[in-house]
Order: structure tokens, then C-alpha cells, then sequence
């Protein structure tokens, strides 16, 4: 009997030797397609517009769905709207946009360029261009993803088609007012005239350069009340405009109280080419 006991374990010691040689097989490779899947779906974490500074852009183009370019330029004192109008900019909404671009990463690639743009939402993108000096960057903005946390974008020039955090789309401007100043009236609040006219009423206030306090000169020569005037200033200065009603040159000043106006204000400084009308 014993010597029949010996070539059944050896029987079954190999068959549990298969099995587990099997089972190592099989994990390893679920290991190997795990591991290759992840690297082919983990966040790349490189910059989408590598080596962009913020404050070296001169120009911003921005191509909306459905809205006319609005366009913007860098000048001295801040941006200026060039496209569809002349006005000048909203310098923190601006540079709020070209920020979030300087900050934006690549969550992963998920094609080559090709045939993908209808897959993608590149047929109609929406087109921003970043102009900085000699260098200049277009970013085609596609879908978003099916969680809507996430968006496809594209930069012409650059092979592939990327996955990116969507939450930087709210900086792009849809119309020309979300990148309009606002402020009623610019400039500072250095003027040191100012004519009021109310019809055939005309009062002039100068400023003394010297003490800063103000004088009228017409109707008559009088010192007035400076402190109300300052105030005065200062309110019209943080006034802000609620709403762009229209851009038309040509448009009827009466339809709107302004032919003729209550009140005229014109400020001025010293310095010559500055005057400003309010009406």
C-alpha cells in the first residue's frame, strides 16, 4: 500500500503547483495592464501654456461662441478695448483671465489631433489669443467633459488634445461688457477745474495750486465751500456705470435726457489736452 501513496501526492503536488503557477501568471498580468492604463490616464501635471508671464502679455483676443471678438491692449495705465468698440478696459477682470492661464495644467491627453474636433467640441471653439511681444498663443477651448468639471482645450501648434479643470472658463469675457470699465468717470481725481452749466448758468471753480483749496471765478470771484467740492469729487470718481445702453455715435441724445442735459460738468487739469466732459 505504500508504495502506491507516493505517485498520488506527487500527482497532486504538481497539479497544485500548476494552479498556483496559473494564478501568478494571470496577477501579473492584471498588475502590468493596471499599471500601463494608469500612466496612460495620470494627470501629466505640466503647464498648458509653458512659460507664460502674466506681465509680459500685450494683447488678448477672445473669439466667444456667438459674439463678436473683443479684443484688448496693454497701455500705460492699464488696458484699453480695441474690438467691437474703443473704451477703455477692466484691468482685474482682465488680468484675472491671463492668470488662470498661467496657472492652468494639463489634467491628461486624451488624443492627437485629427479627426477628433466634432468628438471634441473643436469644430466651433471658443478662441483666445495671447500676444507677448514676439510670441503668440492660441487656445482653442472644445466640450466639457460629462462631469462638467473638466474641459477639452487644444493650443494651435502643439500636437494633442487635452483634459483641464473647467474652472477657469468663467474668466472668459462673453460679451464686450464683461470686460468694460465700469467707472463712470477716469482719469484720478487731480483736476483742478471745473465749469458747471446749467443752461444759460455757468459756474467756474478753479483749485489754488498752492493750498489746494477752491476759488469760484464766475459768475462771480468768491472762495467756495472746499470740502463740499472734494466730497463731491471724490463720489463722482467711485461712481459706477450699471449699464452700457449704446455705443452709437449718432444715437438721439433727446430719446435720452441728454439734448439738452440738466447739467454739464467739464473737469480739467493744468496740464493741456485733459479736459473731460461729464454731461
Amino acid at each position: 500500500m505504500a508504495g502506491l501513496v507516493a505517485p498520488q501526492k506527487i500527482i497532486m503536488n504538481s497539479k497544485n503547483t500548476l494552479i498556483w503557477f496559473v494564478v501568478a501568471v494571470a496577477l501579473f498580468a492584471f498588475i502590468f495592464v493596471y499599471q500601463f492604463f494608469q500612466r496612460s490616464t495620470a494627470p501629466l501635471s505640466l503647464d498648458l501654456l509653458p512659460g507664460l508671464r502674466p506681465s509680459a502679455v500685450t494683447s488678448v483676443q477672445v473669439f466667444p461662441n456667438n459674439a463678436p471678438e473683443i479684443s484688448v491692449e496693454r497701455t500705460n495705465e492699464g488696458w484699453l478695448m480695441t474690438q467691437p468698440v474703443t473704451y477703455p478696459g477692466q484691468k482685474a477682470a482682465i488680468e484675472s483671465l491671463v492668470d488662470a492661464l498661467k496657472k492652468l495644467t494639463i489634467a491628461m491627453r486624451v488624443a492627437s489631433v485629427g479627426n477628433a474636433d466634432s468628438e471634441y467640441g473643436f469644430k466651433t471653439p471658443e478662441t483666445i489669443t495671447i500676444q507677448s511681444g514676439d510670441s503668440r498663443r492660441e487656445i482653442l477651448v472644445g466640450n466639457k467633459t460629462a462631469p462638467g468639471d473638466q474641459v477639452f482645450v487644444r493650443v494651435v501648434g502643439s500636437d494633442g488634445i487635452f483634459v483641464a479643470d473647467a474652472g477657469w472658463l468663467k474668466f472668459i469675457p462673453q460679451s464686450t461688457t464683461d470686460w468694460r470699465d465700469t467707472a463712470l468717470v477716469g482719469g484720478g481725481s487731480s483736476y483742478d477745474s471745473l465749469i458747471l452749466t446749467n443752461g444759460a448758468k455757468i459756474i467756474e471753480l478753479h483749485s489754488n495750486p498752492t493750498n489746494h483749496l477752491w476759488q469760484m471765478t464766475r459768475p462771480l470771484t468768491a472762495r467756495a465751500n472746499s470740502d463740499y467740492i472734494v466730497k463731491a469729487m471724490q463720489q463722482l470718481q467711485t461712481a459706477q456705470v450699471s449699464q452700457f445702453v449704446t455705443d452709437n455715435s449718432n444715437a438721439d441724445l433727446t430719446a435720452y435726457g441728454l439734448q439738452p442735459a440738466d447739467l454739464d460738468m467739464t473737469r480739467d487739469r493744468s496740464s493741456p489736452g485733459t479736459n473731460t466732459g461729464v454731461p
